[in-house]
């Protein structure tokens, strides 16, 4: 809602105008929970990395995969906390092994949780190698280390397009500010863009042309691994 008003104040001088700027408040908004879903995804894989490696470790001391997934969440209620989501999800599973589920079925609904590409792919391998016998911590901890990896890819990414994201900000900032400026120090230049219908058509343009660069400006910079 604050976009959607300074918009209308900045493109319109008129706060009845965002009817037209609300679109922008709605883009904005999204544009915010796609920032917050990223950012979670993140740590969701941080710390599927960290249990992984700690049930790998659990494996390869002779545990049995159920005693493993207990003995990781304990050491995920150490680094992460009661109340992270790891330690709920493998509260989850405990629960479903107690009522008799196999475990690769109560891993493969964590991996459907996690909704991570790495779990699911390794949740799918489990149950083969459960019943091959297959080296259960080898594989938990090469998922894990493909994780680590893509993590530090991301990074090394966002490092890069730092400055490049700062350029595109400022390149944003300066139209309205230089509408506001004008607004509060010069505005019998442009009054005539705001108190006549050709300058409020042109001012619209002008909008839209503004939301195309700043969509397509958020577009190329948003590099990401599949």
């Amino acid at each position: 809602m604050a976009v959607t008003f300074v918009f209308a104040w900045i493109f319109f001088r008129s706060l009845r105008a965002v009817c037209i700027t609300f679109p922008a408040g709605i883009v904005v908004y999204l544009e915010q929970l796609k920032r917050e879903k990223n950012l979670y995804t993140g740590k969701r894989r941080e710390q599927c990395k960290d249990a992984l490696l700690s049930i790998s470790a659990s494996l390869s001391a002779g545990y049995a995969l159920e005693n493993a997934i207990t003995a990781a969440k304990y050491a995920s209620i150490e680094v992460w906390g009661e109340d992270s989501l790891i330690v709920k999800e493998f509260v989850l599973m405990e629960s479903g092994m107690s009522l008799h589920i196999p475990v690769e079925e109560v891993f493969l609904e964590f991996a459907e949780h996690m909704d991570l590409p790495e779990l699911e792919q390794l949740a799918g391998l489990l149950s083969i190698a459960k019943r091959s016998g297959g080296r259960l911590g080898g594989l938990m901890k090469t998922t894990a280390t493909q994780m680590e990896e893509r993590m530090q890819v991301e990074s090394e990414i966002r490092t890069h397009l730092t400055e490049k994201k700062m350029e595109l900000y400022i390149m944003l900032i300066m139209p309205p500010a230089i509408l506001l400026y004008l607004q509060m120090c010069s505005y019998d230049i442009i009054a005539s863009l705001y108190e006549t219908m050709w300058g409020h058509a042109f001012m619209l343009g002008c909008l839209l042309v503004y939301g195309v660069g700043w969509w397509l400006g958020m577009r190329i910079l948003d590099i990401r691994m599949k």
